[in-house]
Parts: C-alpha cells; structure tokens; sequence
C-alpha cells in the first residue's frame, strides 16, 4: 500500500524493509591492566580518621595508642576495618554487646587497623614541574 506523504508513522512496522541496527561486531581483546591506576606503584597506609595523618602498619595499635596530630584514639571503632554502620551494633564481626562510643579507644578484641592502599606520591614530580616552569622565563 503506498501512501500520499511518505512520512514515518504509526504503521512504520508494516513496511517490508527493515531499517534495524546490526549486531555489533567482536569486541578486541583487551591484554593488560584496565583502568584508571592500574599497574601504578600503591603503598598500604593506615590513617586516622579525623586528621588524616598516615600511621605505620607495622606498630601494634594498643587500646592508650593515640595520634600523634591530633591526640584521638586511634584504637576505636571508626578506625576499624571491622566497622560498617549497616550492620548490628555497627560492627561486621558478630558481638553480643554493642560498644557505646565509636570514637573513643576501646579494648575490643576484634580491632584491625583500617589498610588503605594509596598511589605512591614522588615528591621529584614537584621539583621538575617548578623547574619546568622557571626555564620558561629564562632568558
């Protein structure tokens, strides 16, 4: 059936020709890391959670450890990789009693230090950068 105007309509699907998008191809291959960051040189690091500073994972946190910044215990809950506010008594190892304050120290048995891992800073990167832009306006 032909029709006047040769506009899309309704009956688009009646038309014997289809217009449809072709399957995609075979995607390559990919060898190697994938990523923002990947292969990059990481480091494990234990900070405190309210200044910041970087702790050594080596040092047994006891229950009296404090920052050496910002003075908080730094055996307490929050500091912890067993911490997870989800979860019963906010802590994903299983208690029987719940533990008041979060941020206080603590003597709880099941204390892990939080390990992140973070990139590698090189301070040289700083320097050729600043003489980088020095020899710009030398003359």
């Amino acid at each position: 059936m032909s029709r006047k105007y040769s506009q899309k309509g309704y009956d688009e699907g009646s038309r014997e020709e289809s217009r449809g998008r072709r399957p995609p191809g075979p995607r390559p291959s990919r060898e190697g890391p994938r990523g923002r960051g990947l292969g990059a040189e990481r480091s494990d690091v234990f900070r405190c959670r309210d200044c910041g500073t970087a702790h050594p994972i080596f040092e047994e946190i006891l229950a009296e450890t404090t920052c050496s910044k910002c003075g908080k215990a730094l055996h307490s809950c929050v500091n912890c990789a067993n911490f997870d506010t989800a979860r019963r008594f906010e802590c994903r190892v299983p208690l029987t009693a719940g533990i008041a304050s979060k941020t206080k120290a603590n003597a709880c048995e099941h204390f892990q230090p939080k390990v992140v891992q973070e990139f590698e800073s090189d301070t040289k990167k700083d320097d050729d950068a600043r003489s980088a832009f020095d020899a710009l306006f030398k003359i």
